[in-house]
C-alpha cells in the first residue's frame, strides 16, 4: 500500500508541486510521521534502490521545471533515508546547494553544510559557505544600503538591475528571516517586517523593468509573492 502511495503522492506533485496533501501523504508513506525530519524510513513495500531511484527522479523532473523548493523537500526526505549509507554526503551537499542559491533558505542551508561537515570534515565548500553567511548576516543592513547606493551611481543598465537584485536577496536571505521570527512577538517587527518585504519588492520591480532580462530578479519577485 505505501509503494501505491508514494508513487500516487510523487504524480500528483508533478501536476501541482505545491499540492500540500500529496505532502503529506507522501512524508507519511515513507515513516517521517508528517514533516519531521531524520525519521527512520516504513516499510514501503520495494527495494531501497528502487525507491531512490523513484525520489532522484521526481526530484530531477521538479528541478527541470525550476520548482526548487519541491526539489529541496524532496532531498529532505532522501538525506534522512540515506543515513549510513555512501549517498548521504552527496545528497546532503545538493541539499545545502539547492537551499543557498535556488531557495533562498540561509538558515537550512547552513544545517545543511554543518550535517555536511560532520561526514566530511574539513570540506571547504562547505565552510567557506558557513563563513560567508555568518560574516554577512551580521551585517546586511550595511551590505543592502551599499548595493542601493551603487546601484544609484550605475549607468549601465544591466549592471544596475544586478546591485538592486543583490540589495534585494541580502534583505531577503538575511533580514526577512529574522525578522519575521519575531513578528508574531512584537508589533514593532512586523511593521520592519512589512517595510523590508514592501522595499524588496520595489527594489525587484526596478530591477526588472531596468532590465527585464533579469531572470534572477523574476524569479525572487516570484518567491516573496508566493511566500
Amino acid at each position: 500500500m505505501s509503494a501505491k502511495t508514494i508513487r500516487k503522492a510523487l504524480g500528483t506533485l508533478q501536476d501541482d508541486p505545491d499540492h500540500a496533501k500529496a505532502w503529506i501523504e507522501l512524508a507519511e508513506a515513507l515513516g517521517f510521521g508528517g514533516v519531521e525530519h531524520g525519521l527512520a524510513a516504513a516499510d514501503v513495500g520495494m527495494a531501497a534502490d528502487e525507491l531512490a531511484k523513484l525520489l532522484e527522479a521526481a526530484r530531477r523532473a521538479h528541478e527541470v521545471r525550476g520548482e526548487y523548493d519541491a526539489v529541496g523537500r524532496i532531498l529532505e526526505m532522501e538525506v534522512s533515508l540515506s543515513h549510513g549509507t555512501g549517498r548521504r554526503a552527496s545528497l546532503e551537499a545538493e541539499l545545502a546547494r539547492v537551499l543557498n542559491d535556488e531557495v533562498i533558505d540561509d538558515a537550512g542551508a547552513v544545517a545543511a553544510y554543518r550535517r555536511l561537515l560532520e561526514l566530511r570534515p574539513g570540506d571547504p565548500k562547505a565552510e567557506e559557505a558557513i563563513e560567508q553567511s555568518e560574516a554577512k548576516k551580521a551585517r546586511w543592513t550595511d551590505l543592502v544600503t551599499r548595493y542601493q547606493h551603487e546601484a544609484k551611481g550605475a549607468s549601465d543598465a544591466p549592471f544596475k538591475s544586478s546591485l538592486l537584485m543583490s540589495a534585494a536577496e541580502v534583505a531577503y536571505r538575511y533580514g526577512r528571516p529574522d525578522l519575521k521570527a519575531h513578528a508574531e512577538e512584537s508589533t514593532k517587527k512586523a511593521k520592519k517586517l512589512a517595510t523590508l518585504t514592501e522595499e524588496i519588492v520595489s527594489g525587484l520591480k526596478e530591477a526588472i523593468e531596468i532590465d527585464p532580462k533579469n531572470k534572477k530578479a523574476a524569479l525572487l519577485l516570484e518567491r516573496v509573492y508566493r511566500s
